[in-house]
Order: C-alpha cells, then structure tokens, then sequence
C-alpha cells in the first residue's frame, strides 16, 4: 500500500515540476527585452497590453469570468497571439505558454470569440459618414501618385487550408483550397471591410455578394469611388483598368499605371498581414471533431488575424511591407489578354461609368 501510495506522490511531484517548468516558460517569453518580444508576439509590448486590455473589457460578453484560474487572461492572450504570428502547430503555441494543448486550444478560441463581436468590430471596421471623411480618404489616395477620387481599393487575399473533404467550390483559381478573403483598404493600410468565402468563389464574386457590395451604391457619395483590378466589372462605382489591347492610347497606359499603383495598397495590406501573422503563410489545418477541415474555424482565424492587424495599424505598430510572400490574391494576370479584355465587360454596366474612367484619363 505504502508503494501505491508513494508512486502516486513521485507522479504527482513530477507532473508539477513539469508544469512550474513550462510556466518559468512562459514567464521568460514576456519578461524578455522589447526586441525579443517583439520577435516572438510579433507586435510591441505596449501594443500587447493595449490588446489585453480591450480583450479584458469585453471578456464578459461572450466568457465567464476567468476567477482563480492558473492561466490569468494576459495567458490567454498571450497564447492566443503567439498562435497566430507563428507558422507551428498548436502544440507548439502550447508548450512555449506551459499550457497543454487542450487548455490552450479552449483559450484561443476564447479570445478570437471576444476579437470577432460586433462591438469590436464596430469599432476597428469603419467606413466614413460624412462627406467630409470621404473626401479626406481620397486626398490621402491622391498623395500615392495623384489618381483622383479614389476612396478605398477592394481585391483578394488567397489564404490556403487543408483539403475539406466536400472540396467542391474550395478551389481557387491557383489550384489548391483556400479562403478567399476580400478586403477593402484605405491608404493607410487599414481594412475597412472584409469578408471571408470560399475560394471558388472569385473576387467579382464576392463583392457581389458581401454586405459592402451589396450596399456600395448607397455607401459611395456622388463622384467618389473604389478601384479594383483587371477582374473587377467596370461600374459607376468601382474603376477597373483599361482592358490591355493593342494598340493602346499613351493616356490609356498612362491611366492604367496610376491605377494599378494605387491599387496596390490592398496588395501591400495583405503583405503586412502575412508577414505578421504568420499562420496564414502555411495551409491552415483547423479540424472538427471528425477529423474534417473547420473550414469555419479557419474563417474565424483569419478574421480575427485582420482584427488585431487593424488594431495594430491604429496603434501605429507596423511591419515593413514583404514582397518576397508572393502573388496571393485572386487577380488573373493583367498581361493575360483574353482574361483581361473580358474583364471589363458587363452587359449591366452604365455607359456613364467609361465615361468616368476617361474623364479621369483625361486628368492625368
């Protein structure tokens, strides 16, 4: 008896060793000089408390109230963080936090459910409402190269995930699985919409189908709005480039070089996202219960990684832009002639909307 008793003890011992040992872990990571934690959570160390404090704020919204837990909420967050700006497993993010897996997995999805709440959201999402907000967007544009009335640009950002095993609709026109993920951006890099689909599903089509695409007539005032690349549908409200022919006008070239310059935030945006959060440089590989891919859970990912981009953006805590991640948007080839040509047909498109795109031609 006196054995059992005395491995039950030895067991017990070591399990709390193992656990102070993770936990001096941990405490190691945040206690580190600013350069190392910067490396290692990827933003700066005020940042991070910012992010602990609002996730704090609205904690109760969607979580009870953490008591005397071992893991306070600056674990959670910290765990949570780490996750998503390292290309590792889970396991990985667990074992640098002294958490095991399950724990950690439990606070990821914590935090990400308070990230995504619509009072979040509300407020690092946020399109302008007045006339004068709009005008100071497109100014801020102008100052890029001098393209006028320009508010926002709009493309796609490929995200790859594991093969869903229903994997119709979930290829992308690169040929693997993926999110397809919209995003809306001001020239400060800031994502002022986004929306998460399929990756069958192209960005002509998701701007038809997402809540700001639906809404743009209404949302854009008179003689304001978006650009968008070659795929895009010419319109009153989104400007496309010329469609590459031969030959082309000097001002046509010229046009289209000023517009694709300025396009290129939302290239950029998506470069600063990648490189920061790291997990969205590999195929993400979320699982359900069944072993399927979460293909939810990835959206959820995803977003909550733009959430906390727009938050460091307003923070001012930037990441240099990283061309070397490659092409992962949805754009086809603006040398590609067929594709590009047909682009810019669209049987409900409004004569007035070429009208605009010369008239701006013309300008420049």
């Amino acid at each position: 008896m006196s054995t059992v008793v005395q491995a039950t003890s030895n067991s017990l011992t070591d399990a709390s060793d193992r656990a102070s040992k993770r936990r001096r872990l941990f405490i190691s990571l945040i206690e580190r000089d600013d350069a190392s934690f910067r490396l290692t959570f990827g933003c700066h160390r005020q940042s991070f408390a910012f992010i602990c404090s609002l996730v704090e704020l609205h904690w109760p919204e969607t979580n009870r109230l953490i008591g005397n837990s071992r893991f306070s909420l600056q674990d959670r967050v910290a765990v949570t963080i780490y996750y998503l700006t390292h290309c590792g497993s889970l396991e990985d993010a667990a074992s640098a936090h002294g958490m095991t897996t399950t724990a950690a997995s439990r606070y990821v999805w914590q935090v990400v459910d308070v990230l995504l709440l619509d009072s979040v959201k509300t407020k690092y999402f946020q399109l302008p409402t007045t006339n004068e907000e709009w005008s100071q967007l497109s100014d801020e544009f102008e100052k890029i190269c001098g393209y006028p009335n320009c508010c926002l640009a709009i493309g796609g950002m490929l995200v790859e995930i594991q093969q869903p095993r229903q994997w119709e609709g979930w290829y992308c026109s690169k040929n693997y699985p993926a999110e397809n993920v919209q995003l809306v951006v001001d020239s400060k890099f800031q994502v002022r919409s986004m929306d998460v689909r399929p990756g069958g599903i192209t960005d002509k089509e998701t701007l038809r189908y997402s809540r700001f695409g639906r809404n743009l007539v209404e949302i854009l005032p008179e003689g304001k709005h978006i650009i968008g690349h070659g795929e895009y549908n010419l319109s009153n409200q989104v400007v496309v480039p010329y469609p590459v022919t031969s030959p082309m006008s000097m001002a046509e070239k010229m046009f289209n070089s000023l517009q694709s310059t300025t396009q290129r935030v939302v290239k950029q945006a998506s470069e600063m996202i990648k490189k920061r959060f790291r997990i969205l440089q590999m195929p993400l590989t979320q699982r359900t219960e069944d072993g399927d891919a979460a293909t939810t859970r990835m959206a959820q990912v995803i977003s909550s990684a733009i959430v906390l981009h727009n938050i460091l953006i307003d923070l001012n805590d930037l990441v240099e832009i990283d061309s070397s991640l490659g092409d992962d948007t949805d754009e086809e080839d603006m040398d590609n002639d067929s594709d590009v040509e047909n682009s810019d047909v669209d049987e409900t498109m409004d004569g007035d909307a070429t009208i605009q795109r010369d008239r701006i031609k013309d300008c420049n």
